[in-house]
């Protein structure tokens, strides 16, 4: 019997259904932050309280969502990937019809960021192949260790219904982990408890703002009678302009049959600076959360929202946050699953597919650019500038080099070449090589990078296409 079914034998035995939230129980939860006691946890809520934890939750969930897993092979000249394999279907199909690889990983992806814990249970056949995988509530978990045991975990215990305890075998567990508790090392860290006092400003400013609305735009106001001689009923007064200028009934005419002076204190959303007070919660947010502002559409993205930060932006958070974490979380569950497929850890991987990451890709145009002027030097044949900007080279490219060593004379600053593009920047017999005629086959040759400085130029036809001009039409 797998442990699931222990699992399912067990909660139905006392009549609860299979992997109940009831009666949660946080590991690891500590109230309040250093310099006070106020519980700033439980007022500031769950992450996915706050729009702007949430906006950078769904900015790392959609995002690392986009790189599918590959299993990898160790060879001489790197890494080689393996098409198909049984472990990378499980990762893509750990449980279906009811949850795919996306969906398992927005669920792992929370916990991480809610607790820096994440549990993944194995689920395995009768050979001992694992068949299924179910992400696993991380307050329903918690790792044991046995008594004098000289190893970090020894088992866990699973809480289906909050009381039920089932205890599951280590080899059955994906644990993913960001970082260790220094407190206790069976557990990760979590970035977002520090975060707790923004996540409360963030929604009291909120409510403000919300508050101030549903009264007519007013803060709050003090009413009383203009003269000593007159007297007036102040709960009764209160409750009338609360019905009045307040809820549905903004902006109805009140009127009362007693002089009243109201006063309205200087406290105004404009005097609190509420427009830019999220500005610090919500940079602390994204800072911990390794989410740029713009890439997260935050409010305070807005400083440095331009089109070339954006892009800059995502590319940086590819690089920074992304990639990093696909890497922590595919190497701790390729240490729990390749060994059940046979497979050594020193020669295979599990490793996510970044090839078709568009902020990843190089800018096409820089690469063209590239290119030709590395043909045009003479420093690669047509052949490698054809597979390079992603075209089908032919039989006989790869001795085709440009006579990119015809050039231009010398100029301070450079400059656009001569259109007749014969005239060399150097004497020829100095650098002693002679310049090729365009177009034609010669063997593959190695200049020094002096000679290619030296001699560096254009083609005749200085803008045109330099592959048509030297062969690539023959």
């Amino acid at each position: 019997m797998s442990f699931f079914q222990r699992i399912q034998a067990a909660v139905k035995s006392f009549g609860i259904a299979f992997a109940g939230v009831a009666g949660r129980e946080r590991p690891l939860t500590r109230f309040g932050t250093v310099g006070s006691n106020v519980p700033w946890e439980r007022l500031a809520g769950e992450f996915w309280d706050c729009a702007a934890s949430y906006a950078c939750y769904r900015a790392i969930a959609l995002n690392y969502t986009q790189a599918r897993p590959c299993l990898q092979r160790r060879m001489d000249g790197g890494w080689e990937s393996i098409d198909r394999h049984p472990v990378v279907e499980l990762l893509e199909k750990p449980y279906l019809p009811y949850m795919d690889g996306s969906t398992l990983a927005w669920a792992y992806l929370g916990s991480l960021l809610a607790c820096g814990n994440a549990y993944i249970g194995i689920e395995s056949n009768a050979s001992g192949l694992p068949v299924r995988l179910r992400w696993l509530p991380h307050d329903l978990i918690t790792p044991h260790r046995e008594p004098g045991s000289d190893q970090l975990i020894d088992y866990y215990v699973y809480r289906p219904d909050g009381t039920t305890q089932v205890r599951i075998a280590v080899e059955d567990m994906i644990h993913l982990r960001i970082g260790v508790d220094l407190n206790d090392a069976r557990y990760g860290v979590s970035g977002w408890r520090s975060l707790v006092r923004q996540q409360y400003t963030l929604h009291q400013a909120l409510n403000f703002n919300a508050n101030v609305l549903r009264n007519a735009g007013v803060p709050f106001a003090l009413a009383c009678p203009s003269s000593d001689q007159v007297t007036m009923d102040v709960q009764g007064f209160v409750e009338m302009a609360k019905s009045k200028l307040s809820g549905d009934k903004v902006g109805e005419w009140m009127a009362c049959d007693i002089p009243v002076t109201l006063t309205f204190p200087d406290v105004t959303p404009e005097n609190m600076a509420l427009d830019t007070m999220q500005d610090r919660p919500e940079s602390d947010i994204s800072a911990v959360f390794g989410v740029p502002p713009q890439v997260a559409g935050l409010h305070v993205g807005r400083l440095s929202r331009t089109y070339a930060n954006v892009r800059e932006a995502r590319e940086s958070f590819w690089e920074e946050t992304i990639i990093p974490l696909l890497n922590l979380v595919y190497s701790q569950m390729g240490m729990r699953l390749l060994p059940r497929y046979g497979l050594d850890l020193d020669t295979y991987r599990i490793a996510p597919d970044i090839s078709t990451i568009r902020p990843l890709q190089p800018d096409r145009d820089a690469l063209h650019a590239r290119v030709r002027e590395d043909y045009r030097a003479g420093l690669i044949s047509l052949a490698e500038a054809l597979i390079e900007t992603g075209r089908v080279p032919q039989p006989g490219d790869e001795n085709i080099y440009s006579g990119g060593v015809r050039g231009m004379p010398a100029q301070s600053g450079g400059g656009r070449p001569r259109d007749d593009g014969r005239t060399p920047s150097r004497d020829a017999e100095s650098s002693g090589m002679e310049e090729p005629v365009p177009g034609t086959r010669v063997a593959a040759t190695r200049i020094s990078v002096k000679q290619v400085r030296d001699l560096y130029g254009y083609g005749r036809n200085g803008d045109s296409d330099i592959l048509r001009e030297h062969g690539a039409g023959e």
